[in-house]
């Protein structure tokens, strides 16, 4: 069974996080490009990801260290925290779309996470437990079409 404890962890210590006094980003591409610096220096492993997306939202592409799904769990925390973080400091987003992709870039699985779940956590209109089930829920698989 999976346990949600490291997603936790991440969400309840983004949590921490005040909103207030943080200063906004000088632009949407500084931000996205401080982000996945921050992302690979965690340990994430991204890979190109020239998606098209609406200008409202990021999406990042990634290798897991492992196909277990407590690594999956405890990294999608990690970047959910970052991203958080990173919402935090200014970055005018409303959402992260994550694909998790093969070592040889074949597309497995997809999340998102949406903004607005974190700024009801803040609210104390979710738990973080909550915003973690809500994002692991969102998890899929993607089918193979070959």
């Amino acid at each position: 069974m999976m346990t949600r404890r490291t997603v936790l962890r991440s969400v309840v210590a983004v949590s921490s996080c005040g909103i207030a006094g943080c200063s906004a980003s000088d632009d949407a591409s500084q931000a996205e490009s401080q982000f996945r610096t921050r992302l690979t220096d965690a340990g994430i492993e991204l890979t190109d990801s020239s998606q098209e997306r609406p200008a409202d939202s990021v999406s990042i592409t990634y290798v897991p260290r492992s196909g277990n799904q407590n690594v999956i769990a405890d990294e999608i925390g990690t970047i959910i925290g970052i991203f958080f973080q990173q919402v935090d400091q200014g970055w005018d987003v409303r959402r992260l779309d994550g694909t998790i992709v093969s070592p040889d870039e074949q597309p497995v699985a997809k999340w998102f996470a949406k903004v607005e779940w974190y700024e009801q956590l803040q609210a104390n209109e979710l738990t973080a437990n909550e915003l973690s089930i809500q994002v692991l829920e969102t998890l899929s698989p993607i089918e193979d079409s070959s």
